[in-house]
């Protein structure tokens, strides 16, 4: 389960998202994305009913997209976003008890990282794929640096990541990218403008 599912994410290039977005809207939103060419989201915990957002999705979207839960923190969150048919979990940080647990529930789980002690600990409890986070306040150097002692260890930096320097992080080793405002506006999404969302998807896709 875990390889089939990093390897979507590989494929998809970027994942959106859809933090603290309205529950009505969320929908509409990720099929503007789809519409787009987006082929993974991540509904974070902390917003208005993720764990029924992320079910709505997987009945919703195609088959072929990703729908994934972030901002995961407890065991809880891990069993909630499990029943409502995740398919991939993400932190914003590194907590071996819930790295252990996801794998001992066959989920992949993408703990947060942002040092070479970080990664390694990720490392030692099997992670392939971790969260550099917040990416953008690093930059694509660090990335760079980071995958000559950690060349095993794939990346998916988040944070901070848009249409201006997605290339350079991809050019650096990024496995894929987490992107989240500077994919979905909000301005877009407080009009409702989900044909102007799509082309803006469209074009940070071409972009990079």
């Amino acid at each position: 389960m875990n390889g089939s599912e990093m390897t979507r994410i590989r494929q998809a290039k970027i994942v959106a998202i859809l933090r603290k977005m309205p529950a009505q809207a969320v929908v509409s939103i990720a099929e503007a994305l789809v519409a787009g060419g987006i082929r993974a989201v991540e509904v974070t915990f902390g917003a208005e009913a993720t764990a029924d957002v992320i079910g709505r999705l997987r009945e919703r979207l195609p088959e072929d997209n990703l729908v994934g839960a972030g901002t995961v923190m407890t065991r809880q969150n891990v069993d909630q976003a499990l029943a409502a048919g995740a398919q991939f979990l993400l932190s914003p940080h590194f907590d071996s008890d819930l790295v252990d647990y996801a794998r001992e529930r066959g989920a992949l789980f993408v703990p947060g990282v942002a040092t070479p002690t970080e990664i390694a600990g990720a490392m030692a409890h099997g992670c392939r794929l971790v969260k550099l986070f917040p990416a953008g306040s690093w930059g694509s150097a660090y990335l760079k640096d980071l995958k000559g002692p950690f060349s095993e260890m794939e990346f998916l930096p988040t944070g901070g990541i848009g249409p201006e320097n997605a290339r350079a992080f991809f050019d650096a080793g990024a496995y894929a990218l987490g992107m989240g405002s500077l994919l979905v506006p909000r301005a877009l999404v407080q009009r409702q403008d989900f044909a102007g969302l799509a082309a803006h998807a469209a074009s940070v896709l071409q972009a990079i």
